[in-house]
C-alpha cells in the first residue's frame, strides 16, 4: 500500500487563471461549495503549452479541474471524493475538483515539518482535535477508505492511495491507464517502509526511505 502526492505539470501544460480577483477568504479545507457557488470565470495565461487533462488552477493548489474527457473516465473516483464546481472557460463549462474526502489519517508521530522556536510543529486546533502542517508523511493504514483520492486536514495537497493499482478500483491507475496529462505522484509514504523523503538538487529529485536503519535511495520495486 502506497500513498503519492499529485503534482501538476505547470511547466509543461497550461494552468487555470482567474479573469477577477480572487476572494482572500476563500478555502478549500473539504466543506461543500456547491450551493453557494457561483461560476469563476478564467483564463490561460500561456496558450503556447499543451493542455491537459488535470488542470491546475489559481484559485487553490488544492483544487483542479478537470476536461470532458477526464471527468467520464474518472467520474467513480470523483463521485465518491469530491464535488464539482463550475469554471466559465472560453464561453464553456470546464468543473472544477473540490475534494470533500478529508482524513484524519496522519501518523504526527512520524510525521515532521516547519517547527518553531521550542521544536513544536505548527498546528490548528479545532473540536475535532489538533492538526500539524506537515511535509514528511506516515499515516496510520487503518484510516483509509474506499476512496483512493482525499486530503487531510487543513492541508492544500491531494493524495492518491495506491492498493492493487488496478483502473476500474484505483484513481492514479485509472489517471494512469487512460493516457491523461497534467499531473505526475510522488510516493510520500509506503506502508513497507514509511515515510519517503522527497529532495531536489539542482533541478533533479530523489526519494528517499530508511531501510535496516540507513538512509537509502526509495526503490519501490526492491524495498
Amino acid at each position: 500500500m502506497k500513498v503519492l502526492q499529485m503534482v501538476f505539470l505547470v511547466d509543461d501544460y497550461q494552468q487555470l487563471f482567474c479573469v477577477q480577483d480572487i476572494d482572500p477568504k476563500l478555502r478549500f479545507h473539504g466543506d461543500r461549495k456547491l450551493p453557494m457557488w457561483t461560476p469563476v470565470d478564467v483564463y490561460v495565461l500561456d496558450p503556447m503549452l499543451r493542455p491537459p487533462d488535470l488542470w491546475a488552477c489559481e484559485l487553490s493548489t488544492g483544487v483542479f479541474a478537470v476536461s470532458e474527457r477526464a471527468e467520464s473516465c474518472l467520474a467513480t473516483f470523483l463521485e465518491m471524493a469530491s464535488e464539482l464546481l463550475p469554471l466559465s472557460f472560453t464561453g464553456k463549462t470546464i468543473n472544477l475538483v473540490n475534494i470533500t474526502e478529508v482524513l484524519n489519517c496522519l501518523d504526527y508521530s512520524q510525521c515532521d515539518g516547519t517547527r518553531d522556536a521550542n521544536g513544536n510543529l505548527f498546528g490548528i486546533t479545532t473540536s475535532a482535535g489538533t492538526f500539524y502542517a506537515v511535509d514528511k508523511f506516515a499515516f496510520f493504514p487503518d484510516r483509509f477508505t474506499e476512496s483512493t483520492l482525499f486530503k487531510v486536514p487543513y492541508s492544500p495537497r491531494i493524495f492518491a492511495l495506491e492498493r492493487s493499482g488496478e483502473p476500474d478500483e484505483e484513481f492514479k491507475a485509472a489517471v494512469e491507464h487512460h493516457g491523461l496529462e497534467g499531473v505526475e505522484f510522488i510516493p510520500v509514504w509506503d506502508e513497507r517502509v514509511g515515510t519517503i523523503d522527497v529532495t531536489y538538487k539542482a533541478g533533479v529529485r530523489t526519494l528517499y526511505c530508511q531501510k535496516n536503519g540507513k538512509r537509502v535511495v526509495y526503490d519501490p520495486d526492491r524495498v
